[in-house]
C-alpha cells in the first residue's frame, strides 16, 4: 500500500483496519456475554452497560458475596 499509494495512505489503511477490529471485537464480546448498552436517560452521553443475573448465574454469583 505505501509504495502504491505512499505513507498517509498506509497510515489511514492501518487505521481503518484497526478501527474495524475494534468495532468487530466489542460487537463479539457484547453478543457473546449477553452485556446490554443503554443510554443513560439522565445524562447527556452517560451509557449503562448490565447483564441480566438470571441468564448469567455464575456473573451473579461473582457479584453477590451472599449468592443471592
Amino acid at each position: 500500500m505505501a509504495g502504491l499509494l505512499g505513507p498517509r495512505w498506509a497510515l489511514g489503511v492501518g487505521a481503518s483496519a484497526g478501527f474495524l477490529a475494534a468495532i468487530v471485537g466489542v460487537a463479539w464480546f457484547l453478543a457473546s456475554h449477553r452485556v446490554h448498552v443503554r443510554r443513560h436517560p439522565g445524562v447527556r452521553w452517560g451509557v449503562t452497560v448490565s447483564a441480566d443475573p438470571a441468564e448469567r448465574p455464575d456473573l451473579a454469583a461473582r457479584l453477590l458475596p451472599s449468592g443471592r
